[in-house]
């Protein structure tokens, strides 16, 4: 360790800050997330939705959640888990909302949406499966916007600034890779960071980001 700080001074004080520890776990928890879902899938190969939303609850909110645990010691509401400025924001909410459903709507009616979303082919055939469904993307949801919009946003925000905007703007698109959305989720992150960075909070971009999901499942199936 003293040899790795003697010979690299300045790229160790880089990897051992706070926000080069950020990094380095946002960049881990992208290529392990793929890795982890292509090798266990092939065990229970019957199970790939569930085990797809798993991969992510793993590796985007528990996996940072326990390296700012035993590392960097952020307290929650620092990472955007509070209500933030929800006068500021609910009626912004309310605006993204009917941008959001709208797309949805637009999209739903590309056959590639409609067979792609949504994703659990069960949630077509029972409300109650719907149901399931759904309570399994929320969490899934939730750990995609505590690992982007706070985890990598709000980590970053105390140094740089908005420029932690960018930053969890390219790991966001990175993660969006292989679906519909792609190049969508570019304009997307932004504006959802930039959303949860004046909201103060990822909350109000967790509800946007799941009601619209929960929507342009619904338009794909009517």
């Amino acid at each position: 360790m003293k040899t790795l700080k003697t010979l690299f001074p300045v790229y160790w004080q880089l990897i051992s800050s706070n926000e080069g520890i950020i990094i380095i776990t946002g960049i881990l928890a992208v290529v392990f997330y793929d890795s982890f879902y292509l090798w266990a899938i092939r065990f229970i190969p019957e199970h790939s939705v569930q085990l797809f939303i798993f991969a992510g609850i793993l590796w985007l909110f528990i996996f940072p959640f326990l390296v700012n645990r035993f590392t960097l010691r952020i307290p929650y509401k620092e990472l955007g888990g509070s209500l933030g400025l929800i006068r500021c924001w609910w009626k912004w909410l309310i605006f993204f909302l009917i941008l959001g459903i709208g797309w949805a709507y637009f999209v739903s009616r590309d056959p590639s949406y409609r067979s792609f979303y949504p994703m659990f082919p069960a949630a077509r055939t029972s409300l109650t499966q719907f149901f399931y469904y759904q309570c399994l993307v929320a969490l899934y949801m939730y750990s995609w916007e505590y690992f982007c919009r706070g985890f990598l946003l709000f980590g970053l925000k105390r140094k740089w600034g908005r420029y932690a905007i960018l930053i969890q703007l390219i790991i966001f698109t990175l993660l969006h890779k292989g679906k519909p959305e792609y190049l969508v989720s570019i304009v997307g992150g932004l504006g959802m960071g930039i959303f949860a960075y004046e909201a103060g909070t990822f909350l109000p971009v967790f509800l946007l980001h799941f009601i619209t999901a929960l929507f342009l499942d619904i338009f794909c199936i009517i």
